[in-house]
């Protein structure tokens, strides 16, 4: 069983953002499976490190459309999208320089976390991306 199950709630309706939540899901899952099985160190800082810069192409790819399309929401969201992009970078930084195992608290925060923003601060902005025909 997935330590992070994808549905049908975590949809906001337009398609490459939903695309980009599940892969981000997926990036979480893969970090939990390499964690349980015991994965060498250079494995989960390897995925520790996709999931850094695919966090970051994502927020990217919202952005862009905030900017394209007036989103007012814009700096509140883009806020959010910066606390947890360094969150992640502090994650690794310890990582890289304990050279010890993720915890299950680096887990939970991020699953977590992309849950909670999914599900709270993404629904805010879909309907207005969605009112200028992205879908």
């Amino acid at each position: 069983m997935a330590f992070f199950t994808w549905n049908e709630t975590y949809l906001i309706g337009i398609y490459l953002i939903d695309e980009q939540h599940r892969h981000l899901v997926d990036l979480i899952n893969r970090l939990h499976d390499a964690m349980n099985s015991g994965a060498a160190i250079n494995i989960l800082g390897d995925i520790l490190q996709e999931l850094e810069v695919y966090a970051k192409t994502h927020f990217r790819t919202e952005e862009e459309y905030f900017a394209l399309y007036g989103y007012p929401g814009t700096e509140g969201h883009r806020q959010e999208h910066f606390i947890f992009t360094k969150k992640i970078a502090e994650f690794g930084v310890d990582f890289s320089r304990n050279r010890s195992g993720l915890s299950m608290e680096i887990l939970n925060y991020l699953k977590n976390w992309l849950s909670n923003h999914i599900l709270t601060e993404d629904r805010k902005f879909a309907p207005f991306l969605k009112s200028k025909g992205l879908g």
